[in-house]
C-alpha cells in the first residue's frame, strides 16, 4: 500500500512540474516580448500607441492599431505592426534585434527625410526593418524596406567578408 501510495505521490508532483515549466514556457515570451517593446520605446526616444497583443509560446508581438512619431524621421500615422525577437539576444549582448514586419501603412515623411524624398504623406504596401538596439538609441540598421505606390527605400547593412 505504502509503494502505490508514492508512485501516486510522485505522479501528482510530476504532473505539477511539467504544468509549472509549460506555464513557465507560455508566460516567458510574452514577457519577453512585453520588456523589449519597453526598452524598444525607450531606447529609441519613441512612443508607440496601439494594441499590444502577444503571440503564446512564439517571439512576437503584434501592435494593432500602431501609431507613432520617431524623431524628426517619420509619424506612422495608422497600421498594424508585428515584432519578430530574440528572446535570448538581450541576454547574451545586452542589446535588442528586432524584425518589425507590415503592410498597408500610412506614414509621413518628417524634416530631411521628406526633403531627401520629395514626398510627405505616404502609403506603404509593405515595410521590413531588421534593427538593433542598444541602451545608446538605434545601434544597427541590418535592414530597411519600404514600399508603396510612389515611394521605395531600401538600406542593406554591408556584408563582411
Amino acid at each position: 500500500m505504502q509503494i502505490a501510495g508514492r508512485r501516486k505521490g510522485m505522479k501528482q508532483k510530476s504532473t505539477l512540474v511539467i504544468a509549472a515549466i509549460v506555464l513557465a514556457a507560455g508566460l516567458y515570451l510574452p514577457v519577453s516580448g512585453l520588456l523589449a517593446f519597453g526598452l524598444i520605446q525607450k531606447w529609441a526616444e519613441l512612443k508607440i500607441q496601439g494594441q499590444y497583443r502577444p503571440v503564446p509560446f512564439l517571439p512576437r508581438f503584434h501592435i494593432k492599431e500602431a501609431s507613432f512619431t520617431w524623431a524628426d524621421k517619420v509619424e506612422l500615422v495608422s497600421g498594424h505592426l508585428v515584432f519578430y525577437f530574440d528572446p535570448f539576444y538581450f541576454l547574451k549582448f545586452n542589446r535588442i534585434r528586432v524584425q518589425i514586419k507590415s503592410q498597408g501603412v500610412q506614414a509621413k515623411l518628417l524634416g530631411r527625410w521628406a526633403e531627401i524624398q520629395g514626398e510627405e504623406d505616404v502609403l506603404l504596401t509593405s515595410f521590413y526593418a531588421d534593427l538593433g538596439f542598444a541602451a545608446k538609441g538605434l545601434d544597427e540598421i541590418y535592414r530597411v524596406s519600404a514600399d508603396g505606390p510612389k515611394f521605395q527605400f531600401q538600406v542593406h547593412q554591408a556584408e563582411s567578408s
